[in-house]
């Protein structure tokens, strides 16, 4: 018995783990594409819908969190998210993705600092 609620639990939060971190890098897509003023809320729009999405696998528990680097030319996307586990009950997760602004000239990316994220 304790076998299959261990092996419930890995999927449930792999499942959960999965769909939050698919969350987090779509909120980077969105915000890499938007212009100038705009990264902040459609990163927060597009990782909220995708987690939307994921309901059944894991529920958002608070809103992302976008940061845009313009100096460093980089955007980083937090996006919180739960899941009820059956051996350890909520399982609170947090997936973070980041990647370069599509408007930003090459030059600026190749700092190793630009990639701290």
């Amino acid at each position: 018995m304790v076998t299959v609620l261990l092996g419930v639990h890995i999927l449930v939060v792999a499942l959960a783990r999965t769909a939050i971190q698919s969350a987090a890098d779509t909120g980077v897509s969105a915000a890499q594409v938007a212009g100038t003023g705009f990264r902040v809320d459609e990163g927060v729009r597009a990782a909220r819908i995708a987690m939307a999405g994921a309901r059944s696998s894991a529920i958002q528990t608070r809103l992302p969190e976008v940061v845009v680097k313009e100096e460093q030319g980089v955007v980083e996307v937090r996006v919180f998210g739960g899941v009820f586990s059956p051996i350890l009950g909520s399982v609170k997760l947090v997936a973070r993705a980041c990647g370069p602004l599509d408007d930003v000239p090459a030059e600026r990316l190749t700092d190793a600092d630009s990639w701290q994220c």
